[in-house]
């Protein structure tokens, strides 16, 4: 990330880092926000590739990696505002679940968790090996790491649970690994395609973090998406 300059900004909860390389203001902006458990590196290839052509900022996410220590006491309403997601693809029992998983995680077995959380999300070497990185983050304090996990789910659930309409009006594209197998993604990203319209680009053989195991492919992808926005 030596391409970017890291920055804090101040919350009432904590202070979030974040990285950025402004070429001018009248230049189109990438923001790039890492999933949960992950931080700034899961773009490092998208970073090297589009630094030069457009502004980036992609942060840790609160309480996540640099931006920590940090009160678990926010939502995703409070975190769009530091800065969507649709109910009708998600059952009863899986926001129940969603609700509930901080035990889970903080009593997996660490090494298992380790294991599972790396193979589970990318299929590459690169993609498999980063992710280690960045839960290695949390080695020592999995209390840490099943806090954030679990808030997460938990203020994903409560989201969706107000049912709002959350109408994406802009641009758009869905992308996603046919071999992807975090939790119902796979069943999520055609039935959101098939009611919305939104194209839904698959990348052949990648897992859930398709950027770090296709990332040519990924940028190929959002370069053509750009162009035909700009």
């Amino acid at each position: 990330m030596d391409l970017l300059k890291e920055s804090t900004y101040q919350t009432p909860c904590g202070t979030i880092h974040y990285w950025s390389s402004i070429l001018r203001l009248d230049t189109t902006t990438l923001v790039f926000l890492p999933g949960l458990t992950a931080d700034h590196r899961l773009f490092d290839k998208q970073v090297a590739y589009f630094d030069g052509k457009y502004n980036i900022i992609v942060w840790d996410a609160p309480a996540h990696a640099s931006s920590w220590p940090f009160r678990f006491d926010f939502d995703l309403f409070d975190k769009a505002k530091w800065l969507k997601l649709q109910r009708n693809y998600v059952t009863a029992v899986e926001i129940w679940l969603l609700k509930r998983m901080e035990p889970v995680y903080a009593h997996y077995p660490w090494k298992l968790l380790l294991k599972s959380g790396t193979k589970g999300v990318a299929t590459s070497n690169y993609g498999r090996n980063l992710m280690k990185e960045m839960m290695l983050v949390y080695d020592g304090d999995q209390h840490r790491y099943a806090q954030i996990a679990g808030h997460g789910f938990r203020i994903l659930a409560e989201v969706m649970e107000k049912d709002l309409p959350y109408e994406i009006k802009c641009p758009s594209l869905l992308i996603c690994g046919t071999k992807d197998h975090a939790g119902s993604c796979i069943r999520y990203n055609r039935e959101w395609h098939r009611k919305t319209k939104i194209p839904l680009k698959w990348i052949e053989g990648a897992g859930h973090n398709s950027n770090t195991d296709k990332p040519e492919m990924i940028n190929s992808l959002l370069e053509e998406f750009f162009s035909n926005i700009l």
